[in-house]
């Protein structure tokens, strides 16, 4: 049953993706569902269809609430500017971890074309908070936080970047 599930909705997505090719292709490994929280899935899917298209103030207000409270846009936008010109091209989400009965981290793979350049893969964990029934992107990047201090940037995972070189692997 989870197997056809899992299946389903990747079908699905990738029938959606087909129709709008700016959107990244998203794809649950075996073992990893969402089952139950489909809200998630769609506000995930519409997040990164919204940096792929380098629509800024709509990925701002999926952004958590405190977010938005702490991080005025502009700082956003020069946020994600660090990233570069490229194309998110497909997501392969290989494990969830649960937090909290509210909020939880997804291991991520990240097919990524920068502009100009040969694809690579990047590994990230995107984590995601749930507010009065709504899923928001929870960014605890120390960029954006320095205040929060160094002891927590060590410990934190989220929202790291880990680039691969497509010839080393």
């Amino acid at each position: 049953m989870r197997t056809r599930w899992v299946l389903i909705f990747t079908l699905v997505l990738g029938v959606l993706a087909g129709c709008a090719p700016l959107t990244p292709r998203i794809v649950f490994e075996k073992d990893v569902s969402l089952k139950g929280n489909e809200p998630l899935v769609q506000t995930f899917q519409r997040y990164w269809a919204y940096r792929v298209k380098e629509k800024v103030n709509d990925a701002f207000k999926l952004e958590a609430p405190y977010v938005q409270e702490m991080v005025s846009p502009g700082r956003y936008r020069n946020y994600l500017r660090l990233y570069g010109k490229g194309r998110l091209k497909a997501v392969n989400i290989y494990a969830v971890h649960a937090e909290t009965a509210h909020s939880l981290c997804l291991d991520c793979r990240g097919l990524y074309q920068p502009e100009g350049k040969k694809e690579e893969t990047r590994d990230f964990q995107d984590c995601w908070v749930e507010v009065n029934g709504k899923w928001y992107h929870a960014l605890k990047n120390p960029l954006l936080f320095p205040r929060l201090g160094s002891d927590w940037s060590k410990s934190c995972n989220v929202n790291r970047v880990t680039f691969y070189s497509p010839l080393t692997g």
